[in-house]
């Protein structure tokens, strides 16, 4: 029955290390697409609800002002004006109606196919992110093996405060 808890650790660890990975890969992806990608200036032109607000279990309980949208009108090189929404946001005063926003646009063979991104404040936490998997899965590494040898924070412990071991204690 102990050797369960000790699996499950190594399970969990194992869990935190690929998400990790997961997310260097994905922070990675990001900072090529806003490198390679051409950058264009938008304006906040309205706000909305996100499409998918309408739906799930928890609809009910979440209060329409703390999922809301930008819109964001540009101009294409082509002369054309096309639209794109920002990510949820729950800070209301996040964007204002007029203000300028940095898109990055990658262009596609199929003007539909066109991805264009808003250049926000999400960019700094994808880059977090994956490290805080890291530390998460290393220190829960470091608390599994701690358990290994059980009276080794006790010692450690006992060295600090200046108490003999009781090892220490035994005679020659």
């Amino acid at each position: 029955m102990k050797r369960w808890p000790k699996v499950l650790g190594v399970l969990a660890v194992l869990y935190l290390l690929v998400v990790s990975c997961l997310f260097f890969a994905l922070s990675q992806r990001q900072s090529v697409f806003l490198q390679h990608g051409q950058t264009v200036q938008g304006k906040v032109v309205g706000f909305g609800h996100p499409s998918s607000s309408g739906a799930g279990p928890f609809h009910a309980s979440i209060p329409t002002s703390a999922n809301r949208v930008a819109v964001v009108a540009y101009t294409t090189d082509g002369g054309a004006t096309r639209l794109v929404t920002s990510n949820p946001y729950s800070r209301s005063k996040a964007y204002t109606l007029g203000q300028p926003v940095t898109l990055v646009i990658h262009h596609a063979a199929d003007p539909s196919e066109e991805v264009a991104v808003i250049k926000d404040h999400n960019e700094t936490g994808l880059r977090v992110l994956p490290y805080v998997f890291l530390a998460a899965a290393l220190l829960l590494a470091w608390y599994l093996g701690l358990h290994r040898y059980p009276g080794m924070l006790r010692r450690r412990h006992q060295l600090r405060a200046g108490r003999p071991t009781p090892a220490a204690e035994l005679p020659a």
